[in-house]
């Protein structure tokens, strides 16, 4: 009935006093310190917060400035504000996402009617607000270092060609060209108009 095999027990014992030394040999290395000091995060900067939403103002902000030719109602939408009347009220709602963009043309258009049905203007608000959530609604895009360096291959090739001398054309030259040109299509125009 009972097994008299005291091998399990005596592999048990080893595995226990195994286990009992690394405990105390890793809560006695620990200085108190931080343990993951000199290690950077492998996500640092790689992972954002997908619930951050481009700012309000900075959405406003990018309307006044693309949209400034526009205007709904009587008013411009270079000076929109937040709480300038229903035409704020319904801009915020349309950047909060409690109203849809069609939503917000019919809105505005019930409110003030017009001959474009408003459309060139709500469309400028619309491409702010797309241009708001794919960036952070930002009047001047962060300038990478690969686009400064474009920017500057551009300018130099700007100004080299503007330094090279381009020969002008001899007037007298071109009109001769231009003339010999023409004299194919008058004689096609007189052979057509000699006929009955």
């Amino acid at each position: 009935m009972f097994d008299s095999n005291t091998a399990p027990r005596l592999a048990i014992a080893p595995a226990c006093i195994t286990g009992a030394l690394l405990l105390i040999c890793g809560c006695a290395s620990d200085s108190g310190g931080d343990p993951f000091e000199g290690m950077e995060n492998p996500f640092k900067g790689g992972i954002q917060n997908p619930f951050k939403r481009p700012s309000e103002d900075g959405f406003f902000a990018l309307i006044r400035n693309n949209c400034a030719s526009y205007s709904i109602g009587g008013q411009n939408l270079g000076s929109l504000r937040q709480t300038d009347g229903s035409i704020g009220t319904l801009t915020v709602k349309l950047y909060k996402g409690d109203l849809s963009n069609d939503e917000y043309l019919n809105l505005l258009l019930q409110e003030y009617p017009a001959e474009d049905a408003n459309v060139p203007a709500t469309g400028c608000v619309v491409n702010q607000l797309d241009t708001c959530l794919s960036t952070d609604c930002q009047l001047t895009p962060n300038s990478s270092p690969e686009m400064e360096r474009a920017d500057a291959m551009v300018a130099e090739k700007q100004w080299q060609a503007e330094e090279q001398e381009v020969p002008m054309a001899d007037r007298g030259e071109v009109e001769q060209l231009m003339d010999q040109a023409d004299k194919p299509a008058e004689s096609a125009a007189a052979g057509l108009s000699s006929e009955p």
